[in-house]
């Protein structure tokens, strides 16, 4: 499932710590400094969502809590009483310690003044006492000046053009004269028409406890989300049930419960809850992005309950808003497999449409995923080996995405375990916890089993392998001889492949890029042959090159003129290889005996390998036993020990586990 934020389930939370620690230091200094404003109740939210994001979801959930107990606006008075009366306290711990300290001052300065200072303060004493006098003298000069000034307006009034004179006004309207500093309006006996329309003023903001918008509403909905990280589920579920029964709550709050809601319910795996509630959070929504992203969530949800028609009509929403390349890809993929499965889409439909988009460029980086939709479709057929050819391919492809790849590993090991192929299960279940996120819930039921399997792929495998073994001495010598000659064969191109490999240029990228680097899931890599096609960057095109060459041209020197048509001493050279040729076509007796050391040679040799079978047989009931709980499959691996080597010194114990079986 797409997880319903991005930004929660990443894997390497401490990227973004620096950036979050800062956002706290400023925000704990606005707190400080302002207890008692519209601000605190924000400050404290956003407190709260950076630790969320460096995922402290303890700590987050305890300033939440703090929030959602003190910033309530239904108990908003009581809340604002006692930090008053604790502010009120601070303040007078403060003059206190003021009165304190201008005591201690005063009475220090009292000490060291003399007679002079005391007679110099009384000087400046009477003169302040003059220059207080003279400013009341003008201070009355000027009330009379403005007294004067009203008294000559009242009898002769400013004339005013008739169109601005207020019908409704019967007393005459006065208007005070312009740039006279002097100079007080008169207060009109009724409100003139501009003043009758005039908007009530807004109440101030402290009328308003927090603001326009609480903090309170949206900090409810991250404290259910902090108990959700830390799985308690009922305990989310019932603040976002109590936020729902509050009347003020805002719209925009109403859509993130919703959301909320739904990533509570998935990972309860409530899908029908969750359903719901993201139905309802893609409706109250207003932003494509998080439209797009909702509606691909819901359709994956529709698909895990059986509804296709519904997953094909939220898929085709997604496509609606517009969404980034790697939504709509995806969507457009899910609707060929669903129109498959439906049967609205014939195969052969289905996988040309798919085979179409893994021929475009654009969908290079892609193609794990399209081969990983050819295997499904192969699955709804019934054809598991054609699902695991393309499942092979996919993990081939060179992709960014671990996911992919996790995914494709992960469902090529369940297909061989289901059939009790044991040794490529293992493999495919190791490969599959190295690139599964340890954020996924089936990565420690992986583990376990990869942990489980790797001695039975151990034992299955010395089986095979000394079967085989024992199968190649009782064929004729010049069969060795011809298995001899293709195994060198092989062995001589991968050694060519690994010269080839060691010539090639180093990319200039690669070699600046910081050792140890590993690429995440999103990230875009700096190594351009992580991403082209070009075929110099894929190894499997070059060994596939090499092979090609080798089998039209034979083992050439990395020279000028290689062709022999070219070369000065062309007669010589080809002479030189018709002499070297059956030479290099044959097998010498000694490079047989290295190649097919391991091969039993005499009667003694095989009765060693009988016995390796032997135990290992033996062992690997018991494992299947007791590692995975198999327990009709270890009854058959004794009675078979038992039926080919009757005389087998793990005889009687073979008995006993078929006794326990």
């Amino acid at each position: 499932l797409l997880p319903v934020y991005d930004y929660v389930d990443v894997e390497n939370p401490a990227a973004v710590a620096p950036d979050m620690d800062q956002a706290i230091q400023k925000l704990s200094v606005v707190i400080n400094l302002h207890r008692v404003s519209k601000w605190t109740d924000d400050s404290y939210l956003l407190m709260g969502k950076a630790q969320f994001l460096k995922h402290q979801y303890q700590d987050s959930r305890e300033t939440f809590e703090y929030l959602v107990d003190e910033f309530d606006p239904d108990n908003v008075k009581n809340n604002r009483r006692a930090t008053q009366n604790e502010q009120a306290k601070e303040r007078n711990a403060k003059m206190k310690e003021r009165k304190k300290q201008t005591s201690s001052k005063k009475k220090a300065s009292s000490n060291k003044s003399t007679k002079k200072e005391r007679e110099a303060a009384i000087k400046n004493n009477s003169n302040s006492k003059k220059n207080s006098r003279s400013a009341e003298k003008a201070r009355q000069d000027e009330i009379k000046a403005r007294k004067k000034a009203i008294a000559d307006r009242k009898k002769n009034p400013p004339s005013t053009k008739p169109e601005e004179q207020v019908a409704t006004a019967p007393a005459t309207t006065t208007t005070a004269p312009e740039n006279k500093p002097n100079a007080t309006p008169a207060v009109a006996d009724n409100k003139t028409k501009k003043d009758q329309e005039k908007t009530p003023d807004k109440p101030k903001d402290d009328d308003k406890p927090f603001g326009e918008t609480p903090a309170y509403y949206e900090g409810m909905v991250w404290l259910a989300r902090a108990q959700t990280a830390q799985g308690n589920f009922y305990a989310s579920q019932s603040i976002l049930n109590e936020l729902k029964l509050k009347s003020k709550t805002p719209s925009e709050v109403i859509q993130m419960a919703a959301v909320a809601e739904g990533d509570n319910a998935i990972r309860q795996e409530n899908y029908a809850l969750a359903i719901l509630s993201l139905q309802k959070g893609y409706d109250l929504s207003d932003d494509k992005a998080e439209r797009a992203r909702l509606a691909f969530i819901l359709g994956q949800l529709y698909e895990l309950t059986g509804d296709a028609s519904q997953a094909l009509a939220h898929y085709s929403q997604v496509l609606d808003n517009r969404p980034g390349f790697d939504l709509e890809f995806n969507a457009k993929l899910k609707q060929i497999v669903l129109q498959n499965k439906a049967g609205s889409l014939a195969d052969r439909k289905a996988l040309d449409a798919i085979d179409d988009m893994i021929k475009e460029a654009k969908n290079a980086e892609y193609r794990d995923q399209l081969y990983y939709a050819l295997a499904q479709i192969d699955l709804s057929k019934g054809d598991r080996v054609a699902a695991i050819d393309h499942l092979k391919l996919s993990v081939r492809q060179p992709s960014k995405m671990q996911l992919q790849k996790a995914e494709s590993y992960y469902l090529l090991a369940s297909l061989h375990y289901e059939k009790d192929d044991f040794s490529p299960a293992y493999h495919f279940y190791d490969s599959t916890q190295q690139f599964m996120l340890k954020t996924d819930v089936r990565l420690d039921k992986v583990q376990e089993l990869a942990t489980s399997l790797k001695p039975i792929a151990e034992q299955a495998d010395i089986i095979a392998l000394t079967d085989s073994l024992i199968r190649v001495s009782q064929w004729p010598d010049d069969k060795k001889r011809e298995l001899a000659t293709r195994i060198k064969k092989q062995q001589d191109e991968e050694q060519a492949a690994k010269n080839v490999q060691s010539t090639v240029r180093p990319d200039p990228l690669a070699a600046r890029a910081t050792p140890g680097q590993v690429e995440r899931p999103g990230q875009t890599s700096t190594n351009p042959s992580a991403n082209s096609t070009f075929f110099a960057y894929d190894d499997k095109e070059l060994k596939r090159g090499l092979k090609a060459f080798s089998d039209k041209w034979g083992n050439r020197a990395n020279e000028d003129n290689w062709r022999r048509s070219l070369r000065p001493d062309a007669t010589q050279t080809e002479q030189a290889v018709a002499d070297q040729q059956p030479a290099a076509d044959q097998v010498k007796d000694d490079e047989i005996y290295q190649i097919l050391k391991d091969v039993p040679r005499n009667a003694q040799d095989l009765a060693r390998a009988k016995g390796k079978i032997e135990d290992a047989r033996f062992r690997l009931g018991v494992l299947l036993r007791d590692n995975i709980d198999r327990y009709q499959l270890a009854a058959d691996q004794h009675e078979l020990l038992l039926n080919d080597y009757p005389e087998t010194s793990h005889k009687e114990e073979a008995y006993y586990y078929l006794y326990l079986d």
